[in-house]
């Protein structure tokens, strides 16, 4: 939850249109410890809930499980992701960097969340403890429909390569 709410509340920041080209910079990298790292974060509670003490004793584990977040973040500050901004009715729309540093960032998240929600559905057919089942039905549905969401997202035009991802000023008519 803490790197979804440092995300959000950077968003704060991004998405207002007061704000300064250097504050929206500084807060999308600070925002990227959040954002970055989410999908780590979403695994870890996910292991844990289901109770798979094997790989959570497995020390390794952790090392790959923030060293990989650590490497985006910075790849992030050092302008491979993310390479800034354009002003928006709404504040700022993010330029992505056409990197295969991002295409290993969103390959990596699109995975780590796809192996995070297999684990969560296996459990869920599995366990006999009915609240434990319930519990996991109500948490993976939101996870679920967010994770197509974001797919149908990337699938009709608004991935890194589209012109709303390149920062075009979608203000105005051609």
């Amino acid at each position: 939850m803490g790197s979804f709410a440092l995300w959000s509340f950077g968003q704060l920041f991004i998405h207002n249109p007061a704000s300064s080209r250097e504050l929206m910079h500084s807060w999308q990298n600070i925002s990227s410890l959040g954002w970055t790292s989410l999908s780590s974060f979403a695994l870890w509670f996910f292991l844990i809930f289901t109770q798979k003490n094997k790989i959570l004793r497995w020390r390794p584990f952790y090392f790959f499980l923030f060293a990989v977040p650590g490497l985006f973040i910075y790849k992030q500050w050092s302008g491979a992701l993310i390479l800034g901004g354009i002003r928006q009715p709404y504040g700022w729309g993010i330029v992505w960097a056409d990197s295969p540093w991002l295409y290993l960032f969103l390959a990596y998240l699109s995975s780590v969340m796809a192996i995070s929600l297999s684990i969560f559905i296996a459990f869920c057919r599995r366990t006999l403890d009915p609240v434990k089942k319930k519990q996991a039905q109500i948490i993976l549905l939101p996870s679920y429909i967010a994770l197509l969401v974001a797919a149908w997202i990337a699938w009709k035009g608004f991935g890194p390569r589209s012109s709303f991802w390149r920062g075009q000023d979608i203000t105005r008519s051609p």
